[in-house]
């Protein structure tokens, strides 16, 4: 089985068809611990000699092209995850994927050590013969998963991804089903442009998520410590507004309500973390993290485009959250009028903390996660409750976690809402 180099034409080397999950074994990349492995398929050989160019020009070693039933599929081994998406456009926002090709991106460690390809028949039957377990395989594995249009990475290489994708990319959990199931796939994600007119966000939040669902990276940038904590599937009930975990250990209620998080976030929903801090009680506390993570998502144009009503009032009232929002102080003499008409502070707060979290939610489909609500101060369990109990706010949900009994917010919100839309599950 021969690989083709760059400058090869591969239409003139004999290849075998023999593939992994559809992807070529003719693809002898080097296998070498902390590197990153990527593949697209491609329709045409046009395609994939323009990806090998841009791929050799940008750092990649072993660039190869190679057959397969349905088209060629090129490979190299990158030094970084960085890497490997910059050839991609993944972190300038400008994919260089077409419509109908697809990509994997895999990370290290190696099945053979850092000796680099096997170049040999014999030494590739000896490769199959252990399991062909290497990076370059697990690549082949998962594009061979990829549908097209597709560019899905394992949950290694996503943990360091999100936060370096461009503007108008996002990072979406591949295996989740349906708003109701709150189920997430095996580790894999796919980078795609992001929903929502206008969006300029990176879309890191749910980083939190996955960070609590597949642990955190490793000294060399991509070893994880996954996490097999076992998370029941809520029944679908299509009036479901809110979801409440419950059960007797903190970390599976973490990583129940992460995947619910994630899960919501692939059907297209934004999500909103609020949480409290043991022992911090300050009035507000909680929400005002979750407006300045909004905000930091969102970038100061579309924030200031979605609360422009209140700027002015959240400068005066939090001024806190307005210098972490970037809201300018209004001039004095308004600033002091809007004081001295003031004459219950604390009630206008909660009353503006409300609009800027109705206004949040207005802007799409919307799900708070709170996984343990009672670290979360009383004035900001009122605005959530208020918020999701308005039944004329269609498309907001709320996922909750409850340590041995479902939190007193959740039996409030049965009350007003009425059972068929409050679910319950064990964690």
């Amino acid at each position: 089985m021969n690989a083709v180099a760059v400058g090869t034409d591969p239409r003139s080397t004999p290849t075998s068809r023999t593939t992994v999950a559809g992807v070529p074994r003719d693809l002898d990349l080097p296998d070498e611990p902390t590197r990153i492995v990527v593949m697209v398929r491609c329709s045409n050989e046009l395609a994939a000699r323009a990806h090998a160019d841009r791929w050799d020009e940008g750092g990649g070693r072993e660039v190869q092209v190679g057959h397969d039933g349905d088209g060629l599929v090129v490979g190299a081994t990158f030094a970084s995850v960085f890497d490997a998406l910059f050839v991609l456009g993944a972190v300038t926002s400008e994919m260089t994927l077409a419509p109908d090709e697809a990509a994997a991106v895999v990370a290290g460690p190696a099945s053979h050590g850092a000796s680099g390809a096997v170049s040999t028949d014999q030494g590739r039957a000896g490769d199959a013969a252990r399991g062909r377990s290497g990076t370059r395989e697990r690549a082949a594995q998962l594009l061979g998963t990829a549908l097209p249009g597709q560019c899905l990475v394992l949950a290694d290489v996503g943990l360091i991804a999100g936060p370096l994708l461009g503007p108008g990319l996002d990072l979406v959990a591949a295996g989740a089903r349906g708003r109701h199931g709150f189920v997430c796939g095996p580790g894999v994600y796919d980078i795609r442009a992001a929903r929502g007119e206008g969006r300029r966000s990176s879309c890191t939040r749910p980083q939190w998520a996955r960070r609590r669902v597949h642990g955190a990276p490793g000294p060399s940038g991509v070893a994880v410590a996954p996490r097999t904590t076992s998370v029941p599937e809520p029944a679908p009930s299509a009036a479901a507004r809110v979801v409440c975990f419950v059960g007797p250990l903190r970390g599976a209620l973490e990583v129940a309500t992460a995947q619910a998080a994630l899960a919501a976030h692939a059907d297209g929903s934004q999500v909103l973390r609020v949480q409290g801090r043991p022992g911090d009680r300050r009035e507000l506390a909680a929400l005002v993290e979750l407006v300045s993570a909004y905000a930091h998502d969102r970038g100061p144009d579309l924030v200031a485009d979605d609360l422009c009503d209140e700027l002015d009032a959240i400068a005066v009232m939090l001024p806190d959250l307005a210098a972490r929002i970037g809201a300018a102080r209004p001039s004095g003499r308004r600033a002091r009028t809007r004081a001295r008409t003031s004459s219950n502070l604390g009630r206008d707060r909660l009353d503006l903390v409300d609009r800027v979290l109705r206004t949040i939610v207005s802007n799409g489909p919307t799900t708070i996660v709170a996984t343990s609500v009672d670290d979360i101060d009383a004035l900001s369990q009122v605005v959530v409750e208020r918020v999701v109990g308005d039944r004329r706010l269609h498309d907001v949900r709320l996922v909750v976690g409850g340590l041995q009994r479902a939190p007193r917010l959740v039996g409030r919100l049965k009350d007003q809402l009425g059972a068929l839309e409050v679910v319950e599950v064990e964690a």
